[in-house]
């Protein structure tokens, strides 16, 4: 009986743990690499393929053979091909292939789709879609056999938003203006009644601070409102989904990101269906944190006391609107999630948005940026 084993060994992770194992200065190790014209990041990113030339290189360095190499990088080569052939349909139909296509980011008339959905994600094989978005993304995601078509929408999710604004070349991150900005003139933002007015002046003001904002929707199965990273260059990355295109639920997810980002510097992704991730108390208390940031930048705390005061009438709220420097429908929004009001009421004050105005606006001032 042949032994088929559904996991596979890449020769880049055995040169990760040759590196730690031996504690190898990666600094040296780099410089020797340029000297071949090899980047270390490339070859542990498994953008370098290991051929004869290579392996001469790798084999002088960590001490074996070329063989060593070469046999590594075939057998690597196999158990990839074996486990596309395997799993591709499976995976293929856990993406939202329609969406990712109406967005613009693949061609419906491409005939190889398998190839398509690895260029969409930039990898070579289902193993490296695997290691890119699963093991490596910090996401947490609750393990399971197979392919979820809830994680992989998200994970596209992600993709698109990362796309739509990988051509802008930002500023560095500058933490106290961006501080600054989330409490003057990003807030006044909120009493913006259009996306048209609101939307640019949004991304242009975070993009003064090295902030970087996308706006996709959410596919279908993906039931997510926003999600914050950081790029490699230490700009924080803030992807929403404009959950229910509403001025409430947007700018409250907008300042909860916002919160992340000042808060914790680090990945979180902020969902409703919370049967997806893994929730550890630390999660937990840094969520906590960032609706309390989220709050405090909305509604300080000196006005608080008063919110129970508006008492469902029209003319408090609108006043207190004016004084907190919000919309109405961010008032509401509070009032309803403290159960001060019931949800069904004051709804009218909501500001409701319209998707094609939001992508309008969104996309025109990234081509905008772009082209700066």
């Amino acid at each position: 009986m042949t032994f088929n084993p559904n996991w596979v060994s890449s020769p880049y992770s055995t040169i990760k743990d040759i590196i730690s194992y031996n504690n190898m200065d990666k600094c040296q190790l780099n410089e020797t690499l340029k000297e071949k014209k090899i980047q270390l990041s490339d070859l542990l990113d498994g953008k370098v393929y290991i051929d004869q030339k290579v392996a001469s290189v790798l084999s002088t360095i960590f001490n074996n053979t070329e063989d060593f190499w070469i046999n590594k990088q075939k057998i690597y080569d196999t158990r990839v091909e074996r486990l596309n052939s395997n799993e591709k349909d499976d995976w293929i139909k856990s993406l939202p292939i329609k969406e990712i296509i109406d967005e613009g980011f693949m061609d419906s008339s491409e005939n190889n789709l398998f190839e398509s959905c690895l260029e969409f994600f930039d990898v070579k094989n289902i193993f490296d879609w695997k290691i890119k978005y699963i093991l490596s993304s910090n996401l947490s995601f609750r393990k399971s056999d197979g392919f979820d078509a809830k994680k992989s929408s998200v994970i596209s999710w992600l993709r698109m938003g990362e796309l739509h604004i990988k051509d802008v070349k930002y500023p560095k991150y500058d933490r106290h203006k961006f501080e600054y900005l989330l409490e003057n003139d990003i807030k006044n933002l909120t009493r913006k009644s259009s996306p048209n007015n609101f939307i640019p002046q949004l991304i242009e003001l975070c993009y003064s601070c090295g902030v970087k904002i996308s706006i996709q929707k959410a596919p279908k199965n993906c039931k997510v409102y926003g999600v914050t990273t950081f790029s490699k260059e230490g700009n924080p990355i803030m992807i929403l989904s404009f959950r229910y295109l509403s001025d409430d639920q947007f700018w409250f997810t907008f300042f909860h990101e916002a919160g992340h980002i000042i808060l914790h510097e680090k990945k979180f992704l902020n969902f409703e269906e919370e049967s997806m991730i893994e929730f550890s108390e630390k999660f937990k208390q840094e969520e906590e944190e960032a609706n309390f940031f989220a709050e405090e930048v909305l509604i300080p705390f000196q006005l608080k006391s008063k919110l129970s005061l508006i008492n469902g009438n029209k003319k408090n709220l609108i006043a207190f609107s004016i004084e907190a420097n919000v919309s109405p429908g961010i008032v509401v929004g509070q009032l309803q999630n403290k159960k001060i009001i019931s949800q069904s009421y004051l709804n009218a004050y909501k500001r409701r948005f319209s998707r094609e105005e939001i992508n309008y606006s969104f996309k025109n001032t990234i081509k905008q940026l772009t082209s700066e």
